[in-house]
């Protein structure tokens, strides 16, 4: 139905992780490449799709589900590349191919035929972005455990609005569910891995292995991601102003948490038994 949308010579990116761990820094990079398009997160698949199964299997397409792409599109001042959905509104399959279509006109109205897209929960929608694009990129960014449950307990509590970890344990089991996912994608076909403290200590070095693992030209630009940063969020998102900032790493466990939450934190070290988070055993 989307023949003459869908572009099948198109590179798609998507940039997944939990929240708080590195995912913006990570999408300003590409944002400052001059052959890439990107854009402020979507929320698309997470705002129209359910993340079971069988009720993907029984989702309908809605006007609510329309709307929706719509109104991202106003958001960023795209409504030109908005295109009326005409698939069957039975299953998922439809829709996936329409989301992927929008964004490859995004890219297409820039002269662009690479886009990376980052929406950190998109991280549930994996398995249904490759089965429409086998060849879809998904890089999941991973940092210290200890960190960014700390940074996502605490983002929590200043905007509750947006970030639904009301308790040290709902943070530690966001984490750690988003974790299982991506070691099992991880050892899939076009996924990689990312760790926020290597981006941040030597985002050159970083930076140019992904491009060339990915198949990206490499380009100098990309390291003046600081202003590139201010073009891919949305206005409001104040936690994201730390981007363009020098990079570095400190420790802000004891600003961000008790001594007895740290202390609690520590003791559920057991859950982090996960291969991709064997360095920071």
């Amino acid at each position: 139905m989307y023949e003459n949308l869908f572009i099948y010579s198109m590179k798609r990116i998507f940039i997944v992780g939990v929240a708080r761990s590195g995912t913006t820094l990570l999408q300003s990079f590409f944002a400052a490449s001059p052959s890439v398009m990107t854009f402020p997160e979507s929320h698309i698949f997470r705002l129209t799709v359910p993340r079971s199964s069988w009720k993907q299997k029984l989702h309908i397409v809605s006007d609510a589900d329309i709307k929706c792409v719509r109104d991202f599109l106003s958001d960023i001042r795209m409504e030109n590349c908005f295109a009326e959905y005409k698939d069957v509104r039975f299953g998922i399959a439809g829709w996936f191919r329409y989301v992927l279509s929008t964004f490859d006109l995004l890219a297409q109205s820039s002269n662009k035929s690479i886009w990376v897209e980052k929406t950190p929960m998109h991280l549930h929608y994996i398995d249904c972005i490759q089965k429409i694009d086998p060849k879809a990129v998904i890089i999941h960014m991973v940092r210290n455990p200890y960190d960014n449950i700390a940074a996502l307990y605490d983002v929590s509590k200043k905007y509750p609005e947006a970030f639904h970890q009301a308790t040290l344990d709902q943070s530690i089991a966001r984490y750690v569910g988003d974790l299982k996912l991506i070691q099992k994608h991880s050892q899939c076909r076009n996924n990689y891995v990312v760790y926020y403290e290597d981006l941040v200590r030597d985002a050159h070095s970083v930076i140019s292995s992904l491009c060339d693992v990915i198949e990206v030209d490499y380009d100098e630009s990309m390291m003046d991601f600081r202003d590139a940063a201010g073009l891919i969020s949305n206005p409001g998102e104040t936690w994201k102003s730390s981007n363009r900032l020098e990079l570095n790493i400190s420790d802000k466990l004891r600003d961000r948490l008790t001594a007895d939450e740290i202390e609690h934190l520590m003791s559920c070290s057991s859950l982090f038994d996960i291969s991709v988070l064997e360095r920071y055993k």
